[in-house]
């Protein structure tokens, strides 16, 4: 397959998990995940990183908030624990501010708010192992450091 053929496969794919019909976006998204299990699809997604990943990032949590049955949720969770393990990613998960976006579903939890279940349940094992992989580079460590800071501090207050 040609470079400009999986460019635009994965455009494809991305503008499906963006889809308001929830089964499409559902599909898609287990189709990302499957590419996410392979280095040649974590490879074509590095390569597309800057336009793929923002739409991503929106679908996982989207998904997260709004998934009832947790299959949507958990397998972009899975997704997002393949895709932080590679370092020009997790610099750009960091970017879209996925550290804090994970620290808020986890907080969110133990608030009692959302899906309380979050913290304890599958989710909440998958939203660690991503937070684990994006605190690996610098840039998520400044990012998780902050967001403790904040969460020191409501607690406080």
């Amino acid at each position: 397959m040609s470079a400009g053929g999986a460019r635009g496969e994965l455009d494809e794919l991305v503008s499906f998990m963006a889809s308001s019909n929830s089964s499409l976006a559902s599909e898609a998204m287990k189709i990302f995940t499957g590419l996410t299990g392979t280095e040649s699809g974590l490879q074509t997604i590095a390569n597309h990183r800057n336009t793929c990943l923002p739409v991503f990032v929106v679908a996982l949590f989207k998904a997260i908030l709004q998934d009832s049955s947790d299959l949507s949720s958990r397998t972009a969770l899975a997704a997002l624990v393949n895709i932080s393990q590679e370092q020009t990613m997790a610099m750009k998960l960091c970017e879209l501010r996925v550290v804090e976006r994970c620290m808020e579903a986890l907080h969110g939890a133990a608030r009692g708010e959302e899906d309380a279940d979050v913290r304890v349940g599958e989710r909440g094992r998958l939203l660690a192992m991503a937070l684990q992989n994006l605190t690996t580079i610098d840039e998520g460590c400044r990012n998780f450091s902050g967001e403790l800071a904040e969460l020191h501090i409501a607690r406080l207050a």
